[in-house]
C-alpha cells in the first residue's frame, strides 16, 4: 500500500537526490514523482521514477499543481520538493513521522526557518516558517485544496503592491494557484516590464493562506501548520546556498 507520493520539480537534476530517490521509489510504499521542468539533456536515468512531461508555466507549483490534478493517487499524503536540496535515506521516515499533521514545511537550519516566516510580506510575519521548496500536504488537506474553489483577490485584476502595478485576474482556481503568465522566470526585470505577469513569489503567499482560507469558507478545519527542522531533507535557498 502506498503511504506517501513524493512529487519531485525535476530542474536542476542533481545525480545524488535521484540516488536517494531512486531507492525510496523502489519501497512499495512510496512512489515519486518527477515533474520534468529542466533541460532534456541533463535529465538523469528516471526509468526507476515516474517521469512527468508537463507545460512549463507558473514555476514550482504550477509544477504541483500539473502533479495534484493529473497524476495523484486522491489516496497518499504527497512531499512536494525541489531537486536542489540535501536529501537523506531516512527522509520517507521522517517525512511519515510527521504524517499526523495536514501540512509540514521542512527546513535545514533554525536560522533557515525563521527566514521563511514571511515577515517581509507580512507585518506579523507567520507563525511558522513556509516554503515551496520542500513541504507534507495530508490527503485530508489535497482533496480539500481541489473541492474548494478560491475566489480570493487574484481572482481579479487588482492592484498588486508586490510587483507595483495592476495585474489581470486569474478567475476563480482549485488546487495550488499559481500565475499562468509566467513561462518559467524568476527574472525580477522581465516581470517588471510585462503587463500580466505577477512577481514569482505569489504562489507561495496564496499556499501559506490556503488553509485558513478554506477553513474559513467551508468550516473544515485542518491539524495546524508545522515546520521541521532536520539535515534529512535540507532544501536549497534561492541561491543554492544552504543556510
Amino acid at each position: 500500500m502506498v503511504k506517501l507520493s513524493i512529487c519531485v520539480l525535476g530542474y536542476h537534476y542533481w545525480p545524488e537526490v535521484y540516488d536517494v530517490l531512486t531507492n525510496i521509489n523502489r519501497s512499495d510504499s512510496c512512489n515519486v514523482y518527477v515533474v520534468k521542468r529542466g533541460k532534456e539533456q541533463d535529465e538523469p536515468d528516471l526509468s526507476h521514477l515516474y517521469g512527468i512531461d508537463s507545460p512549463n508555466v507558473g514555476l514550482d507549483v504550477g509544477g504541483y499543481d500539473f502533479f495534484l490534478k493529473n497524476f495523484w493517487d486522491w489516496k497518499s499524503g504527497v512531499l512536494f520538493m525541489h531537486d536542489d536540496i540535501r536529501i537523506a535515506k531516512r527522509a520517507f521516515s521522517v517525512v511519515m513521522d510527521y504524517s499526523g499533521y495536514d501540512r509540514v514545511f521542512f527546513f535545514g537550519t533554525k536560522k533557515q526557518e525563521y527566514m521563511n516566516r514571511g515577515r517581509k510580506y507580512r507585518r506579523d510575519g507567520w507563525k511558522v516558517g513556509k516554503s515551496t521548496r520542500a513541504f507534507y500536504c495530508s490527503r485530508r488537506f489535497l482533496k480539500a485544496m481541489l473541492n474548494y474553489t478560491c475566489c480570493c483577490h487574484e481572482a481579479e485584476s487588482h492592484y498588486c503592491k508586490y510587483s507595483k502595478k495592476v495585474v489581470p485576474g486569474m478567475g476563480p482556481h482549485t488546487g495550488f494557484f499559481y500565475d499562468k503568465f509566467n513561462y518559467g522566470t524568476l527574472d525580477e526585470d522581465e516581470i517588471a516590464k510585462s503587463s500580466d505577469m505577477r512577481e514569482f513569489n505569489c504562489g507561495v503567499r496564496h499556499l501559506a493562506e490556503q488553509r485558513r482560507m478554506i477553513t474559513e469558507a467551508t468550516g473544515e478545519h485542518f491539524n495546524a501548520d508545522i515546520s521541521v527542522v532536520t539535515p534529512e531533507i535540507w532544501p536549497a535557498m534561492r541561491d543554492k546556498g544552504f543556510i
